[in-house]
């Protein structure tokens, strides 16, 4: 169910999956998916995580998932809505027909999972559009030698790049890409000049020989 107005919401909400596994390695991961409800139309998506629960069905009738997970974005997603926050979730397997009188265990605080809070989560968006005059760089002589141009943008260790376009050395690439980027929320506060990391740009031209 859904609880209106809040960005801290608690449920306390327990439900049953009927499994039916002939093997432990056909066992797929336990995926919550956390959206805000929408009246008119589609649920906007929250955030996710993936919890593998093999520990459970080798532990039947305990409590073996009690921990607070950081959402992530969808596996290939490229929203350029960051996602934030975590989801805490208790869990545990039975066999079928077995008796369970077990209380709920204490909620966790995890140190890891405050840290994580400090960490702001997004895309930037980059629009690398073209180049002009650029020097020929293939072997040649004269006043027409060509180059076979790509651009790539760089943050950190995430890099995109445009595609190659032969011989020309006043390409237009109009390649739209996002970087993902985390920055530390905490040091953004003191000087988000100094703390924002660098976006580098490099235009080079392509070796097919290298």
């Amino acid at each position: 169910h859904s609880i209106s107005d809040t960005l801290n919401p608690e449920w306390n909400h327990l439900k049953s999956l009927k499994l039916n596994y002939q093997e432990k390695s056909d066992i797929q991961p336990l995926i919550c998916t956390v959206e805000d409800k929408d009246s008119m139309g589609l649920n906007d998506f929250l955030g996710r995580v993936e919890i593998s629960w093999i520990e459970c069905f080798k532990n039947a009738g305990k409590w073996v998932i009690n921990n607070e997970y950081v959402l992530k974005p969808k596996e290939g997603s490229k929203t350029e809505t960051p996602v934030t926050g975590t989801l805490y979730i208790q869990a545990k397997f039975l066999p079928e027909g077995a008796y369970d009188d077990e209380p709920f265990p204490e909620l966790i605080e995890q140190e890891p999972i405050k840290d994580e809070m400090n960490k702001i989560r997004g895309n930037l968006k980059v629009h690398m559009v073209g180049a002009r005059s650029l020097r020929g760089a293939d072997d040649g002589w004269g006043e027409g030698k060509k180059s076979d141009p790509l651009c790539r943008a760089k943050i950190g260790s995430k890099s995109i790049e445009t595609k190659v376009i032969d011989e020309n050395n006043n390409p237009d690439w109009f390649s739209m890409q996002m970087i993902p980027v985390v920055l530390d929320a905490s040091k953004m506060k003191e000087s988000v000049q100094d703390n924002l990391p660098k976006l580098q740009i490099e235009v080079m031209d392509h070796d097919t020989m290298s």
